[in-house]
């Protein structure tokens, strides 16, 4: 059987470092990013502003892209603790010089059960503002999740995924050569998204034949739902995802 080609779906540079890391172990892979990022205008001075105005207030970032918009801020914010949503985003802004770095297990529901379980442990924190740092789409309300911890939270957007439309000639040599095509992705909106792109540039393709890789459990059934043959790691992590998928190449496709 021939190795598999392996696409990521994610936004650059995140499908880039995806197909980096496959690539490095001996895979085939590529980025096909199903959207691109834009910022929201007048999305980061507005927060920027309202972290300066807000001195105790503590910042949540749900996504590594929030993170990189973060990572742009003044040096006399980056001693602000920051709840991450997982190992990525604290790595970006680490990687900026922000010392106060409080990470959940790489979804937005481990984040709202660490923070509420911050106020829980610890009622001198009753009251807290936080403000949230994210895109304009969004999977999980952080707001609405925290609603019943004696707290309160302001919403930022910094940034729109905007569809990518774009036909990939990686793809179609792989289609050409008749190889195993997989895809990896973090998100139901990659999903659907790459489904309406298949259907567009590849009509008579099936989806069905393309494998599938998630993060998690719960996207593997809306994978499923889509008609796609999707399946996840036993732990939810970026890097979970890829040694999955590594170990998935290596044992035959099976």
């Amino acid at each position: 059987m021939s190795k598999p080609v392996i696409f990521s779906l994610r936004p650059e540079p995140d499908s880039l470092e995806d197909a980096a890391f496959l690539h490095a172990t001996g895979l085939t892979a590529f980025a096909l990013p199903m959207m691109s990022i834009q910022p929201e205008q007048g999305g980061l001075k507005a927060a920027f502003a309202d972290i300066l105005a807000r001195p105790q207030a503590e910042l949540v970032c749900t996504s590594k892209q929030a993170a990189r918009f973060l990572s742009k801020a003044d040096s006399s914010l980056k001693d602000r603790r920051v709840w991450c949503v997982g190992n990525g985003t604290k790595q970006v802004l680490a990687d900026a010089a922000f010392c106060d770095l409080v990470t959940a297990g790489g979804n937005a529901i481990s984040l709202i059960e660490k923070i509420t379980a911050s106020h829980r442990n610890n009622r001198q924190r009753d009251g807290q503002h936080y403000l949230w740092l994210c895109g304009a789409d969004i999977a999980v309300d952080i707001q609405a999740g925290l609603a019943g911890a004696p707290c309160s939270v302001t919403r930022h957007i910094l940034y729109k995924a905007v569809p990518n439309i774009d036909k990939s000639a990686d793809f179609q040599e792989a289609i050409a050569a008749g190889q195993m095509i997989a895809v990896c992705a973090m998100s139901e909106r990659s999903l659907q998204l790459f489904l309406d792109w298949l259907a567009m540039h590849y009509p008579d393709f099936p989806a069905a034949d393309i494998r599938v890789f998630v993060p998690s459990p719960a996207l593997v059934a809306t994978a499923n739902k889509l008609g796609l043959n999707a399946s996840a790691p036993p732990e939810i992590s970026r890097l979970a995802l890829l040694e999955h998928i590594r170990n998935w190449a290596e044992a035959g496709q099976s």
